[in-house]
C-alpha cells in the first residue's frame, strides 16, 4: 500500500500523534519575544511585508506575515509560531518517509521522536528562522521522491516533488543537496521516464511555478516597506 494511500489509518494516526507531542513540545518551549541573530530582521520583514538579506526569503516572508496576524502573543511570538508549525510538520513527515523505508511504524515513531527531541533541532524550531520550514519542505520532497519510486506510473508524485523543490528554493538554497538524491530517483526510473518524456517537461513547469514567490522582492520593495533590504525594485541596467 502506497505511503500516501488515505485508507492507511493507522499510518495517519502515527504521524498524527509525533506531530501533535512535538508541535506541543515546541509550543510551550517556543520563544515569547525577539532572540539573537536574524530573527529580529525577519520578523519585522514578515510583520512588515519588508524585504529581508538577500536573497530575501519571500515564501517565509510571506508566511510569516499570515503568523504575525494571528491574534496570539506579541507579534514576535506569533512569527516564531511559523517554526514551530513547520518543524512539527517535518516530525510528522518523517514519520511517513521512516515508515515507508523501514516497513515498521514503532521505527519510524522511534525516529521521528529522536529527531523531535534532537537538540539541534528543537533549538531551531522556538525562534522564527527559515531552517524549520526548509526541514518541512525538504521532508516533503523526499516523501514525494518516495512515493514516485514506489508507484512510478502515479507522475503526480514527480511533479509535486519538482514543485516543492522550486518551492524550496524561494526559501534556503540548502535544498539544493538534495540534487544528487533527486537525480538517483530519477535515473533508477528512468525507463518510465523514457515511455513518458513529457513528464519530464511538466515537472520542469512545475518547478518554474514553484519559483514564483520571487516576484514578492521587487512588490514589496516598490511599496517602500519599513524594512526593505537593498531596495530591489526592479532588474539592474
Amino acid at each position: 500500500m502506497s505511503i500516501l494511500a488515505a485508507k492507511n489509518s493507522k499510518l495517519w494516526i502515527g504521524a498524527c500523534a509525533v506531530t501533535a507531542a512535538s508541535g506541543i513540545l515546541y509550543f510551550l518551549t517556543a520563544a515569547r519575544d525577539i532572540v539573537v541573530g536574524d530573527s529580529p530582521e525577519l520578523i519585522t520583514a514578515a510583520a512588515t511585508l519588508g524585504v529581508a538579506h538577500e536573497p530575501g526569503y519571500p515564501l517565509f516572508t510571506m508566511l510569516g506575515h499570515v503568523f504575525s496576524l494571528v491574534p496570539i502573543g506579541t507579534i514576535p511570538f506569533r512569527v516564531n509560531l511559523l517554526s514551530v508549525v513547520c518543524d512539527a510538520f517535518a516530525v510528522g513527515v518523517t514519520y511517513l518517509a521512516a515508515a515507508r523505508l523501514t516497513k515498521s511504524q514503532l521505527s519510524a515513531a522511534i525516529a521521528a521522536m529522536l529527531l523531535a527531541i534532537n537538540m539541534n533541532f528543537w533549538e531551531w524550531s522556538l525562534a522564527a528562522e527559515v531552517f524549520p520550514l526548509n526541514n518541512l519542505l525538504a521532508g516533503v520532497l523526499v516523501l514525494l521522491l518516495i512515493a514516485w519510486y514506489e508507484w512510478p506510473q502515479r507522475g503526480v508524485f514527480l511533479i509535486g516533488a519538482f514543485f516543492i523543490a522550486g518551492l524550496g528554493f524561494t526559501n534556503q538554497q540548502t535544498i539544493v543537496l538534495l540534487g544528487p538524491a533527486f537525480a538517483f530517483v530519477l535515473w533508477r526510473r528512468r525507463a518510465t521516464l523514457l515511455a513518458c518524456p513529457v513528464l519530464l517537461a511538466i515537472g520542469a513547469i512545475a518547478l518554474l511555478i514553484g519559483l514564483l514567490p520571487y516576484a514578492y522582492i521587487p512588490w514589496a520593495s516598490s511599496h517602500h516597506p519599513v524594512y526593505n533590504w537593498g531596495t530591489v525594485s526592479s532588474f539592474p541596467i
